[in-house]
């Protein structure tokens, strides 16, 4: 079919098949597709033979956003689309990888104030503690102490020995 036709009839029916892809808006019909058609010429015979007449179809075409391949030109293309998607995909990949870090961070420095707070209320309790321990080395002791000279004390019973807490809390490195 296509051998029986001249140059100039070879441009008329690739501007023409150029058209119905035009009219079919194969974009519009996508979403997310790329803007451009591929017109796939089997052989690169009918290529050059078209262009040979025409030698503005490949403008023409461009502008219309179709591009011309034949076999060899498809191959290189595809290839080019291949490591175009490859380049999206792990674009996509470092986005949600920053994402997810972000998010972690967020996640870990919120961790961390509920241990800060943890920590100043441990601190507190064993400041509170000690506290109580003096309190009792010099308060309630001696009186109880007081009342076992005097023979008042519960028999049997003896006063307990009351240790303050003597080890700190472990702090993070660089608060030391």
């Amino acid at each position: 079919f296509y051998r029986r036709l001249t140059s100039s009839n070879r441009a008329t029916r690739v501007k023409a098949a150029i058209r119905t892809l035009i009219e079919r808006d194969y974009p519009a019909q996508f979403p997310g597709s790329l803007d451009y058609v591929v017109l796939f010429l089997p052989a690169e015979s009918l290529f050059s033979t078209a262009l040979e007449a025409d030698h503005e179809l490949l403008v023409w075409a461009a502008e219309r956003k179709i591009l011309l391949a034949t076999p060899a030109s498809l191959i290189a293309l595809l290839r080019a689309v291949s490591v175009s998607w490859q380049y999206h995909a792990q674009t996509e990949n470092a986005r949600e990888i920053s994402e997810a870090a972000q998010e972690l961070y967020a996640r870990v420095s919120r961790f961390t104030s509920h241990f800060e707070r943890i920590r100043e209320g441990l601190v507190k309790a064993g400041n509170a503690y000690n506290d109580a321990v003096g309190s009792y080395e010099r308060m309630v002791r001696p009186s109880g102490e007081r009342l076992v000279r005097l023979g008042a004390a519960a028999a049997g019973r003896e006063l307990a020995e009351v240790e303050p807490i003597q080890s700190a809390l472990r702090l993070p490195a660089g608060e030391q």
